[in-house]
């Protein structure tokens, strides 16, 4: 459709265009295909459902019944807290971990401090094939090397959670150095800095919040980590999970995921709090 504009005619963007609806026909039919063949080749059709939801129909039940009927008794509820714990400090410690290394890393793979020549630009993309590849297997992957080495283990567990964390926090804290503003670095520069005066004094300031603000993140990752890995014998609560569904403990199975769901948001809290109070973020 074409529209009078004092001198000239200008056509308009939202009125009919037979070969851009055919266009838009289309590429609706090639996704809508898509989705259906990617549907049918991962099992996830009606009649799946249905047959899932018809079989065993009074086992299911009970499970349900089980599952809102959690077991406060004391011996789970101490058990229950010491495999949190467990949970809480392999977390922790990884998380640790893999903010010291990523902490000096980052400023190697940031590329307003390192794309200069070429040898400081090659570190600068080893570094980043470095964050990749290590950001490319999940902890559990991680662990099941690890455990040849180490055993399955909490040893193992900190180290997988460790390993995976850095290619994550060296990729967000370079980032943020690369996002930094200029103008305190070239004002540092321009009275004789040196590259560490630049850092300490230009770039710190303004990456130190976003750095743990993005370490807290990835703690609370983290700790919902360890109990996909427990699964496996590591310690922590995955643990507990395991032995409950494994010997069809709904009850307690449910007081699990209660105690998971008071932690997780405990934590999640906390990190609000310390974001905005003190970090301002």
């Amino acid at each position: 459709m074409l529209k009078d504009n004092g001198n000239k005619v200008i056509r308009d963007p939202y009125g009919w265009n037979p070969v851009r609806a055919i266009l838009t026909v289309i590429i609706g039919g090639v996704i809508v295909f898509a989705i259906v063949m990617m549907m049918k080749d991962t099992g996830f059709v009606p009649s799946t459902i249905a047959q899932g939801f018809s079989r065993k129909t009074l086992e299911r039940t009970d499970i349900l019944r089980d599952l809102v009927h959690p077991d406060f008794s004391k011996k789970v509820i101490r058990s229950l807290c010491f495999r949190m714990r467990q949970t809480i400090e392999i977390a922790f410690i990884g998380t640790i971990l893999a903010v010291i290394f990523s902490f000096p890393l980052s400023f190697v793979g940031a590329f307003n401090l390192m794309g200069g020549r070429w040898p400081q630009r090659g570190v600068f993309y080893t570094m980043r094939v470095l964050f990749n590849a290590v950001r490319a297997f999940e902890a559990f992957i991680l662990l099941l090397v690890l455990a040849t080495i180490f055993g399955y283990n909490a040893f193992a567990g900190i180290l997988a959670i460790a390993i995976h964390s850095i290619g994550m926090l060296g990729k967000l804290y370079a980032e943020a150095i690369e996002n930094v503003d200029p103008g305190p670095v070239e004002a540092i520069q321009a009275v004789g800095g040196s590259r560490l005066q630049v850092i300490f004094w230009g770039i710190l300031p303004q990456v130190f919040p976003l750095f743990v603000g993005y370490s807290l993140y990835r703690f609370d990752i983290n700790v919902r980590m360890t109990v996909i890995i427990g699964y496996i014998g590591v310690g922590g609560i995955g643990t507990l999970l395991l032995q409950y569904i494994q010997t069809f403990n709904y009850q307690k199975l449910s007081t699990a995921f209660i105690a998971m769901l008071i932690v997780v948001s405990l934590i999640d809290y906390l990190s609000t709090v310390i974001r905005k109070k003190f970090l301002n973020i």
